[in-house]
């Protein structure tokens, strides 16, 4: 589950859900016309064939009873007077064709918008444990047109290596171990978009030290930072959570521009490969500077 910024991710849900809705109209406009043109009936058929001069004619085939009783197809040019036939016969058969496409094109945008339902805080809230200000977790979660002022340089960050809770580093990543299954994966996609990253560097953030799960180099040369939030059921670990996103922005980190958050525990489904890819694609090989 991510955070990205309440107010601009329901902004652009809207949009992208108003898009959706007007290419359904189109889609089924189109489908309707497609099905009116291959509902047409005829007892020949259209073929074509290429002329030596690379032209394509078209012919009219039909079959045909002798008075034998046996079936015999013929092939004839069209007549002039059958150039709506002609017609006819050509859209029939792009009909068929396209209608497939038509109606998998209509049920997947049907899916997509009966799938969609309005954000709601309220719901939201109720994964954060009991006594805690969803509407103040959310206000440091918000994106802001205003970017970030944030100044780091990627030489002046050093990873905390086993000097941090190293009873904890389980999983082990090339050269260095991380604590959980899901850091090893996000690791692992790293890599794989050959992308420099460093784990649990130390950032001193009002003479406090904090340990974000990765600092990560842009290829534009920008620092983005991610935060993996693996038990968010638990209240004391909400608490610290809390307390770590005031000081990421007071240190001017902003979720969607240079901090991603990720989050999971019971009741929260846990982050898969693919949505660790579009975050990598979405907001690390690109550079956000405002809402998404």
């Amino acid at each position: 589950m991510i955070f990205y910024g309440i107010q601009n991710c329901g902004v652009t849900l809207r949009s992208f859900i108003s898009t959706a809705q007007e290419e359904l109209d189109r889609y089924k406009s189109l489908q309707a016309i497609a099905e009116k043109k291959a509902a047409f009936r005829h007892s020949g058929k259209l073929v074509q064939r290429r002329n030596s001069d690379g032209s394509v004619r078209f012919y009219l085939q039909t079959n045909e009873i002798d008075e034998e009783g046996k079936r015999h197809t013929r092939t004839r040019p069209f007549r002039k007077d059958e150039a709506d036939l002609c017609v006819d016969l050509l859209a029939h058969q792009a009909a068929k064709k396209c209608l497939p496409q038509l109606r998998a094109f209509t049920r997947a945008l049907q899916k997509t918008i009966s799938a969609y339902r309005p954000l709601d805080v309220q719901s939201l809230s109720r994964l954060i444990p009991r006594g805690h200000n969803i509407e103040e977790f959310l206000q440091y979660a918000e994106i802001h047109n205003a970017g970030s002022d944030l100044k780091i340089q990627w030489k002046e960050l050093v990873p905390a290596g086993d000097t941090y809770r190293p009873e904890e580093l389980r999983h082990e990543f090339r050269n260095h171990k991380v604590r959980t299954r899901i850091e090893y994966m996000i690791c692992s996609r790293l890599e794989m978009y050959d992308l420099t990253f460093m784990y649990e560097v130390t950032l001193t953030i009002n003479g406090i030290d904090y340990h974000p799960d990765f600092a990560i180099l842009r290829p534009d040369g920008s620092i983005v930072f991610w935060e993996h939030c693996g038990l968010m059921h638990k209240s004391n670990y909400v608490n610290m959570h809390f307390s770590k996103l005031r000081a990421y922005w007071d240190a001017g980190l902003r979720q969607g521009i240079n901090l991603i958050c990720t989050y999971e525990g019971d009741g929260i489904r846990e982050i898969t490969t693919e949505e660790i890819d579009r975050i990598i694609r979405t907001f690390i090989l690109t550079s956000p500077t405002s809402g998404v």
